[in-house]
């Protein structure tokens, strides 16, 4: 019993942490349904029901596949793709994690940092070259695969994969067509 109250305070000790950090540093969680595009942005393509995941270079398993939860939606832009999960015991997507297609003076400063905005911006960014998205296939599972350029904010990041259906959508939009 004591074992069972020692983690649930240890578990509140770091919700009520997490708060308080967020309201020192003022990051405030980002969604979807509130999104807008930049001056000169346009959306060019939207899906629900993908997966985003990480592939790290240190601390992986040999073999990773990932389970298809269609717990994502995503906007690609002709300059961006915004990537949201949807949040535990709702219906909205909260955006954690932008995916820069091109480099952004505004976002550069947090592509420099370990943590690529997610302690200012409230999601981690990402710059990925056009050419380096390619659609690659997990068992029976089509994902369009992203190698990030080489920036703070990516260093122990192998790959990307957004898992979808339809991956060759996904690349016409990313290429623009």
């Amino acid at each position: 019993m004591n074992e069972i109250l020692i983690f649930l305070c240890a578990i509140s000790a770091i919700i009520l942490g997490a708060i308080t950090i967020n309201k020192i540093k003022g990051v405030k969680a980002q969604y979807l349904d509130a999104f807008t595009a930049e001056p000169g942005e346009e959306v060019l393509h939207r899906e629900a029901g993908a997966d985003f995941h990480m592939v790290t270079r240190l601390g992986r398993a040999q073999v990773m596949s990932f389970a298809r939860l269609r717990r994502a939606e995503l906007i690609v832009t002709n300059r961006r793709i915004v990537i949201g999960q949807k949040v535990m015991f709702g219906k909205r997507y909260m955006i954690t994690h932008t995916i820069w297609l091109e480099a952004a003076a505004n976002v550069q400063t947090e592509l420099d940092k370990m943590t690529g905005g997610q302690y200012s911006l409230g999601y981690v960014n990402y710059l990925v070259k056009r050419s380096a998205a390619t659609a690659e296939i997990d068992g029976k599972k089509p994902y369009v695969k992203f190698v990030p350029e080489p920036t703070a904010s990516a260093t122990n990041i192998e790959h990307l994969r957004v898992y979808v259906d339809a991956p060759e959508k996904l690349l016409g939009a990313i290429a623009g067509k």
